[in-house]
């Protein structure tokens, strides 16, 4: 579920790859607004940065007014400031000073390319609570068996997937939460 609304989730995300793994839980033609937000293939990235990404967050100070018998006084913050979204006017968040902005473009999808060095392939995309949080979801448009698992793609018996034995404390916690959970098993896709 989502704190979003049905119409928010069918033109605010994107979904792609809809022809191998099916429509989204939330899709709704009649939500769908002036054009569909699924793809049978990967989503475009000229379609994410013009129809989620095409405005850039700016800063703005905080500042409180007060009225009282002596009038109006305005009281500013000079240790937080705001981030807002231009384009709504929505306030996406406090922070200190230090905060630097980062725009979803950049960040998401020039930065993502340069990592990963290749023509982006993008499952999903989307902005949640107004714009305040946004992602990308890169990934291929097969799915591909594990080396040594088998015909039932099963992880072989002594991966670190399995046996919890990952190098980083971070990552051996998140699997303990992904089997509690049922979201880790046998199975590994990429």
């Amino acid at each position: 579920m989502s704190r979003e609304t049905l119409a928010y989730l069918n033109t605010q995300t994107l979904i792609g790859y809809t022809s191998k793994r099916g429509q989204a839980w939330h899709y709704r033609a009649d939500h769908q607004g002036s054009e569909p937000n699924h793809y049978t293939d990967a989503v475009p990235v000229a379609d994410i940065r013009r129809r989620l990404f095409c405005w850039t967050p700016v800063e703005a100070e905080i500042q409180a007014v007060t009225i009282d018998p002596d009038g109006v006084t305005t009281y500013t913050d000079r240790t937080r400031k705001a981030i807002v979204r231009p384009d709504t006017g929505a306030i996406l968040g406090i922070f200190g000073t230090g905060y630097k902005v980062h725009d979803y473009s950049q960040w998401l999808i020039d930065n993502v390319e340069a990592i990963l060095d290749a023509d982006l392939q993008i499952g999903s995309a989307g902005l949640l609570r107004g714009g305040a949080v946004a992602w990308v979801q890169v990934e291929m448009a097969d799915t591909l068996s594990v080396a040594g698992a088998g015909s039932s793609g099963a992880l072989p018996r002594r991966s670190p997937l399995r046996t919890g034995r990952a190098s980083c404390p971070r990552i051996r916690l998140k699997q303990a939460r992904w089997r509690r959970r049922g979201l880790l098993s046998g199975r590994c896709t990429v």
